[in-house]
């Protein structure tokens, strides 16, 4: 056959119109412009899913966060040739309609050939790259002609890693792209790659390329399908025997029984590969770098793959196991020295599934993930054998790729890979155990009902209502709704902290009879809200699926997860469904029903319109799913008068994902409240030395209530984008819940202005750490009901501290003159560990109010905690201590001083010199840390010494709120504002770590508060 060019390269496909790049396709999907043809590619579920993602991705893009690249691997690049006159390139691979009329032959690697890689295949990719630009990273797609030599390929990619002005850049690499990255590992100057995340890659080979050289291989055949012209085993000989990178992929030597690189071995009948490319082969495959802890591998499992090989005669023959991918064998993908994550996932899905991507972006940020098990899976004994012979009576005949529907050509190429179904069988003994499926009428699958219903969750018809919260934010919509028909369960739940918290995690409450119909609330984590995507909330059904199959709950009614803060219903309603799906295979019953309530007739439509879609797309002869538009349950006016009328939080998320060259990358997202919540999440790039040239001002001895804004301000500017800035400024009429890292707690987040007004001063700023593992909060309940508000003043313990004594008189002449508040006083060497400890766990106490010293260690959280008269009270005491008391006054009185033998850890300076408020940051954040990982629910203190008059006014106020009934977030509020009547800046000295909504006496009456007179003594009451 003539090499010439077919005279169709002239003509232009639809295929070559979409080659524009990752650039013009974002924009598309953002402006919703060629939307049929782009449905027609990607598919509805997806394309409605890239839309979002590309929307959000859109403001991000060049923001300046990490570099990361995204390899390929074989197959992953487009190839294809340049046209002159203004026409598009012309697309090669994979374009099926130059593929039908032959010219797939056209990309077989000879010299100077005009094929050249085009660009990535951006169904597989443009997701993730869309995520990690929403997570805050510049990522690029780095496409290659997978046909050369590994070794090459990876020689270019390290050249292009050097042309890169980043001075440290991260990789992401699919299959072959991780044996790519591991050729530029092994050349000087890769100590600039930090990071490998590879996916699915075939580290020591597989056996894939045996079958594609044989011409047995499922792509292969599927091809010659579409192809009119040639037959599996011509394009075999004559196309892929061509491919150099090909050959690297065969199973490295000494990974199976027989040695593949020598030609002797492969059978004489059929395609045979190419002597000299497989000599080579065997010598390029020793220069690739061995594994080390910059390389990660995450690898599929529980597909059927072919896990050995031998020669049955004339052919090859292979052993099929579920041990691996459906194209890489567990055995071949790990590499001794990388640590490996595992999930039940085929080998092309791998780029393209939700809780993979979450994965790899938390990989890249901190080099791990909780996301996946890092535990192997125990082997797979069901096994099947097949033969070169038998593979090739399998994809058999041609099909007219125009004759096809828009749904079947895309599932054409999106199942390109799939193998050819085989009975894996296990040995007798475990064949009886295996468990058999219900019958549905008209065929052996499974049936699963989807009803699509508007109104009240609660009042839902299933067995159990599944419903999801984020790490650090108190429950609100259908949570809330449900919580109150169980009395306020989820909120004490909320308020000990026993919530699930990470992505995935799971609790159940029995309903007891309060629910119309449901015997039972799920409910799962959905981590952090500014991490919320289709993949966290897949792996969240994931977990909801599996509890109820291991519980024996066949039902449940939920709702779409993250639909009330931005996320499209039709996106959660999507992942959800995947979710759900992934459990089929597991032990335990299997879901039959799930109801969907939604609240509006639009996103009612949208979903029932989304769901016939995608029913079609899953429908299998193992699985039927129907859909039913179910009718609305009892309208949700009814119930809103029991829900709470507190005002929702605004919550506003900081943490640090990079520092390097005087550079600080922040992330921050605010989740906005109210109805039509929303989350906007951006980075900001800063300069380290301007953040310490700001807290450094702190010290200033000017330090006037007016500086406080003015630096307050100035840090706004410096560590928050102006979109968050933004959505912040349109909830100011909202107390704001500041969760943050340990890095970015040192921050005086208190002072934070915002054009004309502050949050702490407009309604009220309050803090949580974003921490999955803090400890339970182990308050007394027989307290809070109990209307007398009692308190341990533990007072200068080293006595040493005139300012602590002071605190101290000013605290028990509070309260002398507060009706319904009892006090108790521990003062000077009286205060021991084992008194405090003892009075701590009595159950005795609302509240510890604390004026001393203390101690801190940035380094070790668990050390810092309160010097008392004979050692330290640390958080790490109070972890054994059956109950707390739910609050933590804590006055850093004089605590940045450094007293000769008593110096504390990380408090700067000597002897007599001025208490630092930029030391006390420090201190006030560590302490805090300690004890709420040990279980006090809620801790109020100080970063510096404040000065009398604002301290007394500041303990008045707050104390006297507090026993009229106040929640601690409005009681701090009030005391503020009392403290910033008097024009002192110790109004943004004060901070609290826990709920703002938590009332130590919610069911006392309202201030004001009668007193009683008043007298001045410093005694003892």
């Amino acid at each position: 056959m003539s090499d010439a060019p077919h005279p169709a390269a002239t003509h232009v496909t639809p295929y070559d119109r979409l080659d524009l790049g990752d650039a013009a396709i974002v924009r598309l999907l953002a402006s919703g412009a060629q939307r049929a043809a782009l449905v027609d590619y990607f598919g509805a579920a997806a394309y409605a899913e890239l839309a979002v993602l590309a929307r959000r991705a859109a403001a991000r893009r060049d923001r300046g966060g990490p570099r990361v690249y995204i390899l390929p691997g074989i197959m992953g690049s487009q190839l294809g040739k340049p046209r002159g006159h203004g026409l598009p390139r012309d697309i090669l691979w994979l374009d099926p309609i130059d593929i039908a009329i032959g010219r797939l032959r056209e990309i077989a690697l000879r010299p100077h050939t005009p094929v050249r890689a085009m660009g990535v295949l951006l169904y597989n990719f443009l997701r993730l790259e869309l995520h990690l630009v929403i997570a805050g990273f510049s990522p690029r797609l780095h496409d290659y002609d997978w046909r050369r030599s590994v070794v090459d390929l990876g020689r270019e990619f390290a050249a292009t890693v050097a042309r890169d002005p980043a001075p440290r850049v991260r990789v992401v690499a699919h299959s072959m792209g991780g044996l790519v990255a591991r050729a530029a590992l092994a050349l000087p100057g890769s100590e600039r790659i930090e990071r490998l995340v590879m996916l699915g890659t075939p580290n020591s080979g597989s056996f894939a390329p045996v079958q594609a050289l044989r011409g047995t291989y499922a792509v292969v055949r599927k091809l010659a399908m579409l192809d009119q012209f040639h037959s599996a085993e011509t394009l075999a000989n004559e196309v892929y025997s061509t491919f150099p990178g090909l050959y690297e992929l065969l199973p490295a030597e000494g990974a199976t029984g027989i040695d593949l690189f020598d030609a002797a071995v492969w059978p004489e009948k059929g395609p045979r590969p190419d002597p000299l490319l497989l000599a080579g082969a065997r010598s390029a495959l020793r220069g690739l770098a061995g594994g080390d802890g910059r390389m990660t591998l995450i690898a599929g499992y529980a597909r059927p793959t072919v896990t050995a090989i031998e020669r049955a005669g004339a052919d090859f023959a292979y052993t099929v196991t579920q041990d691996g991918d459906g194209t890489v064998p567990l055995a071949l993908a790990e590499l001794p020295g990388v640590r490996t994550y595992y999930i039940r996932e085929g080998h092309s899905e791998l780029t393209t599934n939700r809780i993979v991507t979450a994965a790899v972006v938390d990989i890249l940020r901190a080099g791990v993930t909780r996301r996946l098990p890092d535990r192997r899976p125990l082997a797979s004994r069901a096994a099947a054998r097949i033969t070169d012979a038998g593979l090739r009576r399998t994809h058999r005949g041609k099909i007219d790729w125009h004759a096809l529907s828009a749904d079947e050509r895309r599932i054409f190429l999106e199942t390109l890979n799939d193998p050819p179904k085989l009975a894996l069988r296990a040995p007798p003994a475990r064949a009886a155990a295996q468990p058999t499926r219900r019958a549905r009428r008209g065929g052996t699958g499974e049936v699963l009902d989807i009803e699509i219903t508007r109104g009240d969750i609660a009042a839902a018809s299933a067995e159990a209502l599944a419903v999801g919260v984020y790490h650090g934010v108190p429950p609100a919509g259908a949570v809330a709704a449900i919580d109150a028909r169980l009395g306020g369960a989820i909120a004490e739940f909320d308020e000990r902290r026993m919530l699930p918290g990470r992505a995935g995690q799971v609790t159940a409450l029995p309903a007891a009879g309060r629910l119309p119909h449901a015997a039972h609330v799920v409910i799962v984590g959905l981590g952090r809200f500014a991490d919320l995507d289709a993949g966290t909330v897949e792996l969240a059904a994931d977990s909801v699926a599996r509890f109820c199959g291991r519980g024996g709950i066949r039902s449940i009614a939920t709702v779409p997860w993250g639909a009330g803060s931005g996320m499209p219903a039709t996106l959660s309603f999507a992942a959800q469904l995947r979710g759900y799906l992934r459990q089929r295979g597991a032990p335990g019953s299997r879901l039959d029903r799930i109801v969907f309530v939604v609240r509006g007739a639009a996103e009612h439509r949208a979903i029932a319109r989304l769901a016939a879609a995608l029913t079609r797309e899953v429908d299998s002869d193992d699985l039927r799913i129907r859909v039913h538009k179910g009718p609305a349950t009892r309208a949700r006016r009814e119930i809103a008068a029991n829900v709470s009328t507190v005002p929702r939080l605004a919550h506003l998320f900081v943490e640090r994902v990079a520092s390097d060259a005087g550079t600080e990358t922040w992330r921050a997202a605010a989740l906005t409240p109210g109805e039509q919540a929303a989350v906007i999440a951006e980075s900001q790039r800063f300069a380290r030395r301007d953040l310490d040239a700001l807290l450094r001002q702190l010290d200033d001895e000017r330090f006037t209530a007016a500086r406080v804004t003015r630096l307050g301000a100035r840090l706004a500017k410096l560590v928050l984008h102006p979109n968050v800035l933004a959505a912040l400024a349109a909830s100011k009429a909202n107390p704001l819940s500041v969760v943050n890292d340990v890095e970015t707690s040192r921050l005086p987040w208190e002072m934070l202005t915002l054009g004309s007004w502050s949050p702490a001063i407009r309604a009220g700023l309050s803090r949580r750490f974003a921490a999955a593992n803090l400890g339970v909060a182990r308050f007394s309940e027989r307290r809070r009901a109990d209307t007398t508000l009692t308190v341990l003043l533990v007072v200068n313990p080293t006595e040493d501290l005139p300012g602590a004594a002071r605190e101290g008189a000013r605290v028990r002449d509070i309260f002398r003159g507060l009706l319904d508040a009892r006090l108790t006083l521990v003062e000077g060497a009286a205060a021991t560990r084992a008194r405090v400890l003892a009075e701590f766990e009595s159950g005795d106490y609302d509240v510890v109010h604390y004026a001393g010293h203390a101690a801190f260690d940035p380094g070790t959280p668990q050390s810092s905690g309160l010097i008392v008269s004979d050692g330290v009270v640390t958080g790490a005491d109070l972890v054994s201590l059956a109950q707390l008391p739910a609050l933590v006054f804590f006055n850093a009185c004089e605590s940045g001083r450094a007293r000769g033998a008593r110096r504390m850890p990380g408090a700067p300076g000597a002897p007599g010199v001025r208490a630092s408020r930029v030391a006390g940051l420090a201190a006030g954040t560590s302490v805090a840390e300690a004890w709420l990982r040990a279980g006090i629910a809620n801790f109020v203190g100080t970063y510096w010494p404040v000065g009398d008059a604002a301290a007394a006014t500041c303990a008045d106020t707050f104390y006297t709120a507090l026993v009229g009934g106040a929640s601690i977030g409005g009681a701090l509020l009030a005391a503020r504002h009392a403290v910033q009547a008097l024009r002192s800046p110790d109004w943004a000295d004060y901070l609290h770590y826990g709920d703002p909504q938590f009332a130590l006496k919610p069911g006392a009456k309202a201030p004001p508060v009668t007193r009683r007179p008043r007298r001045r003594s410093s005694s003892a009451p």
